[in-house]
């Protein structure tokens, strides 16, 4: 007997949970502001240093001695 009134309250809570979920998800997300938005050029200016810097030091050339050879 209290085995199934437990059942009844879990199944109870679960659809009163169920049904409040969709009435919660109807707040739409606030809009984005484009107050200091920078430009893509400017990361990609960036990309191009990094990358830059990146291969010219793979591309210095190493002093080795006649040991390593």
């Amino acid at each position: 007997m209290l085995r199934t009134l437990h059942t009844r309250a879990l199944c109870a809570a679960a659809s009163i949970a169920v049904a409040t979920t969709p009435l919660l998800a109807q707040n739409a997300p606030p809009q984005p502001s484009k107050d200091g938005a920078y430009s893509p050029v400017v990361g990609y200016l960036v990309l191009l240093l990094l990358g830059g810097i990146v291969i010219a030091i793979s591309l210095y050339p190493s002093k080795r001695s006649h040991q390593d050879v």
